[in-house]
């Protein structure tokens, strides 16, 4: 199944203004409980700032009934940055379950600020969350409810919107660079309109900070998850018509190809509802997936298993990378300009973003943006 890819960036299209998040393709996987996989490994350099948040998600992550990571992967510093390690590539390396995954319909023009709103009540429930450790991710353990009516850190400090006027002006002066600040005045304009049918539970800055999550860390795609099929009955038809079949052919030696042709049928059911079921576009947020970094070439693919109700995640050999002497874990949130990647995660492929000054990191992004757009 093709998958459009909703983490945090905006797609712009000259005609049109449009922000889409991340993207994935691939088919629902047959392979479930493979014996190789374990829980998530603890995370090596927990002492890095980049790191906050992460020994809480990690005991949240192995208490939550289905989800399995292989062996190996975990979160650690690359510099300032946060990202996984992993030091091989395979099927199925990630599992998480449905339980734990907040979604919205793609299909309608509030996809985003419906999954913002999701994911602000969820941090508005603390401990009580079914999501808690993953909210303690998001916020680096630096804000828990109890500290409203302050706000958590940025998600992705160094997307324009953060951007001092001093640090905005090398754009100022430059055509190309005006084009990317309209494009940023019309996606809070955008924001702002739908935060005025949010309701009275959120205020500006909370939507701003929930939206600014969405569309950096979401995914979207043919995942079928609201398909309103019961497990039950994509489990128990094949089964029994097996069942009914062995009676039928072996005990009471039964011969009637058309009694056979309709056992074969009935087993086939569940496919049939499957296939009718895959273009609902969702919108979704995926824990621990969503903590690896992009690479537009990484050969990786998100599936949704309908029948282990989970979302799972499988990468190929240009997902690992040597980084800083450490083996990293890449995705591709599909192909990205830089205008989207500026614009809502505040990084650029190929600059380096590691250094600790804000002025010197994105006068670096600043810079290489438009030398890109000549």
């Amino acid at each position: 199944m093709n998958l459009v890819f909703l983490f945090t960036c905006s797609l712009y299209v000259p005609s049109t203004t449009a922000w889409l998040p991340r993207s994935i393709a691939g088919s629902v996987p047959t392979r479930l409980g493979d014996p190789s996989i374990t829980k998530l490994k603890s995370s090596l350099h927990v002492e890095s700032n980049s790191l906050g948040g992460v020994p809480s998600f990690e005991s949240w992550f192995q208490r939550v009934e289905g989800t399995n990571a292989k062996e190996g992967l975990s979160h650690t510093a690359f510099g300032n940055l946060r990202g996984l390690t992993y030091a091989s590539y395979g099927s199925d390396i990630i599992t998480i379950p449905k339980s734990i995954v907040l979604d919205s319909d793609f299909t309608q023009p509030d996809w985003d600020a419906q999954l913002a709103s999701k994911l602000w009540a969820e941090c508005k429930k603390g401990p009580s969350s079914m999501i808690s450790g993953y909210v303690d991710l998001l916020t680096n353990s630096q804000w828990t409810a109890a500290d409203l009516p302050s706000m958590p850190p940025s998600t992705a400090p160094d997307a324009l919107r953060h951007w001092t006027e001093g640090q905005l002006k090398v754009l100022k002066e430059n055509p190309a660079g005006e084009k990317l600040l309209d494009l940023m005045q019309q996606q809070e304009q955008i924001w702002k309109s739908k935060f005025a049918t949010a309701g009275s539970d959120i205020s500006w800055e909370q939507f701003q900070w929930a939206m600014e999550v969405v569309h950096s860390r979401a995914f979207c795609g043919d995942f079928g998850v609201n398909s309103g099929i019961p497990k039950a009955v994509l489990l128990s038809l094949p089964v029994l018509a097996g069942i009914v079949g062995y009676c039928y052919s072996v005990v009471l030696h039964g011969q009637n190809d058309i009694v056979l042709a309709l056992l074969s049928l009935v087993a086939g059911i569940p496919v049939v509802l499957s296939a009718l079921t895959k273009d609902s576009q969702v919108a979704v947020l995926l824990p621990l997936i969503d903590s690896a970094n992009h690479q537009e070439d990484a050969d990786s693919t998100i599936n949704y298993s309908q029948v282990g109700e989970s979302f799972n995640l499988s990468v190929g050999e240009t997902c690992i990378v040597e980084t800083n002497g450490e083996k990293q874990l890449f995705i591709s949130y599909g192909e990205k300009k830089d205008t989207e990647l500026l614009l809502n995660y505040g990084f650029l492929q190929g600059v380096d973003v590691s250094d600790s000054c804000s002025d010197v990191r994105r006068q670096k992004l600043a810079e290489k943006f438009l030398s890109r757009q000549k």
